[in-house]
């Protein structure tokens, strides 16, 4: 999968081609539009590696199996450490366009953008400096954790969580922001001063570093599920519906992504995951 990067003024629309055409033509420009996100779209050594790397990848080659189109990929790092640029950037453009990054799929969110089939499971997890003692229990957290302030990106459901928590258990929370989760991570890591809850992958990267991280297990959030997101005006959740199906999950090459940029015990919890959404499911 070859890569041209780009450069574009902030203001200007990112427009790629429409499927319709690329029906006809048999060749389309798509454009990624890059979040940084460890383990889904990062890039590591000069190179842009991830989740989302790998799967567009797949998708590029069911394009020319099933269509017989060629693709020219154009990548837009220029939001990659600014979240709500990249959603407002994804919803401004047009056609060919795909946002890449670890975007939870919600009813706010569907108001702005159109979503791909959902890729991956996500969990939500509390963490804080090692230094910090494990909260007992979310009733307590306004006791336990007092004097600490939260820390997250706006925009984000993340933020949702953290003022769901500030309404429920600790009014008196003050919420502090950065542009992106990566400086989240690094300032709990370094700072006794700071909570937050965040997406499971910063707790597998912050593993990985050895990152002064501790978690709080009562601070696990609900089960949640991420996506491609693409601007309204486009048709390319045609070829994207029928690429990301159920049945391309549970393929080798779908779960060899999984183990490459997650690690073979993320892979076994998304598995145990789906085998209790199916009892949950199954005892309604």
């Amino acid at each position: 999968m070859l890569f041209l990067f780009n450069m574009v003024n902030l203001r200007a629309q990112i427009e790629g081609t429409q499927f319709k055409n690329a029906l006809i033509e048999k060749e389309a420009e798509l454009h990624y539009i890059f979040s940084n996100a460890p383990g889904f779209s990062d890039f590591q050594h000069g190179r842009l590696v991830g989740i989302c790397v790998d799967i567009m990848a797949d998708f590029e080659f069911f394009l020319l199996d099933k269509y017989g189109i060629r693709t020219k990929s154009i990548l837009h790092k220029e939001f990659v450490d600014d979240f709500p640029t990249f959603l407002m950037t994804v919803e401004n453009a047009k056609y060919g366009s795909f946002g890449l990054s670890n975007v939870t799929m919600t009813k706010k969110r569907a108001t702005r953008f159109q979503f791909s089939p959902p890729f991956i499971r996500n969990y939500a997890v509390m963490l804080s400096n090692n230094s910090i003692a494990e909260l007992s229990s979310l009733t307590n957290i306004a006791n336990e954790f007092s004097g600490l302030k939260a820390l997250t990106v706006k925009g984000s459901t993340n933020e949702e969580q953290l003022l769901a928590l500030k309404n429920d258990f600790y009014p008196n929370l003050e919420i502090d922001y950065v542009p992106n989760f990566n400086e989240v991570l690094n300032k709990v890591s370094e700072d006794g001063h700071y909570f937050t809850i965040i997406d499971f992958i910063y707790l597998v990267e912050a593993h990985k570093s050895n990152m002064s991280i501790k978690e709080h297990r009562v601070g696990v959030q609900k089960v949640e599920e991420l996506a491609f997101i693409l601007p309204m005006e486009t048709d390319w959740n045609i070829p994207l519906n029928k690429f990301l199906t159920t049945e391309y999950k549970k393929s080798h090459s779908y779960r060899k992504i999984i183990v490459r940029h997650l690690g073979l015990e993320a892979l076994r919890w998304l598995d145990e995951m789906d085998a209790v959404e199916a009892i949950l499911k199954a005892n309604k």
